[in-house]
């Protein structure tokens, strides 16, 4: 048995135990392993811009009602710190500021319907192991920011993700993604593949990061037919009807994204789709749970920028 044969062998057991594992669908974005383009480009600093908005989905639930809408939008500024070009490894630090909005017009439970958090992240890049890239990274998250209790309202988000070099054309992921904090505690794992058909298509199946089809025009522009995943928790005021209440959001739905990469500098992101449903889940500040709502399809559009300098 070959050496490539049986590391392969290896990665789909760690995968299939990982998958035993499993919890329910989650995401942490449209992510790529890649080395960060600032560090390949000798810029040291990145500023991302993006949002989110899904309109007004219906409650599925026979003794509900209302819609539920749910909107975010976040700026980062991520600095390298380290970076050796012979290994291509690196790490970098990066703060970010986020606002989130949640409204269910029927919600018995709580009135708070906007959310701030800011997260502090550190994470690390290298191939320095023969055949494969690994990234980490680790977000220490403060959630309700005006009133900084950090006991109650801070989280953190873990990141392992590697992809073995199967060949020219073929990358094996695996790793997880864990969240811990305010008795809400996860691991996912990721686990798929990576296909460069030929140069101008290229497929992505790796949950729950990078589920595309990706159509390269030319340099500067490339399509997307794509998986876009919601997963987000917060802690409510202490002066609702449930006082610090946790509520957790997710769902999933398709969207065609549009790529623009006018300089190496700098990049625009535009995308639309339809949101297939999510799960609303509302518990007491002793995680008890109060709630499950199932809302249904609505739109869904949203962008980003990004600018390395």
């Amino acid at each position: 048995m070959n050496k490539k044969l049986s590391s392969l062998i290896a990665c789909m057991m760690l995968s299939s135990m990982n998958l035993s594992a499993q919890v329910d669908t989650q995401d942490i974005g449209s992510a790529s392993i890649e080395p960060p383009a600032a560090a390949v480009d000798g810029e040291q600093f990145k500023i991302d811009v993006s949002a989110d908005f899904i309109g007004a989905a219906k409650v599925e639930k026979s003794c509900l009602s209302g819609h539920v809408t749910f909107a975010t939008g976040q700026v980062e500024v991520n600095g390298i710190f380290y970076y050796d070009p012979c290994y291509k490894e690196g790490a970098a630090a990066a703060i970010a500021y986020q606002q989130t909005y949640l409204d269910w017009n029927k919600n018995p439970y709580f009135s708070q319907r906007n959310y701030e958090t800011l997260s502090l992240i550190l994470s690390t890049y290298t191939e320095r192991l023969f055949d494969w890239q690994w990234r980490a990274q680790i977000s220490i998250n403060f959630d309700d920011l005006p009133y900084w209790n950090f006991g109650e309202y801070m989280n953190y988000d873990m990141l392992a993700w590697g992809r073995y070099e199967w060949s020219e054309c073929v990358g094996v992921h695996i790793g997880f993604f864990a969240q811990t904090g305010m008795k809400m505690d996860r691991v996912y794992p990721i686990v798929g593949f990576d296909w460069q058909i030929n140069e101008a298509w290229k497929l992505n199946l790796v949950y729950p990061v990078n589920i595309s089809a990706v159509y390269t025009i030319n340099p500067e522009w490339t399509v997307a037919l794509a998986a876009r995943f919601i997963d987000q928790r917060h802690r409510t005021k202490e002066d609702e009807p449930v006082p610090e209440a946790v509520w957790h959001y997710q769902g999933c739905g398709g969207e065609l994204a549009i790529n623009y990469l006018p300089t190496k500098t700098l990049s625009f992101n535009l995308h639309a789709g339809c949101f297939a449903g999510g799960h609303l889940a509302i518990y007491t500040h002793h995680y008890h749970r109060l709630e499950r709502l199932r809302d249904g399809a609505a739109p869904y559009a949203g962008g980003e920028i990004v600018y390395h300098f």
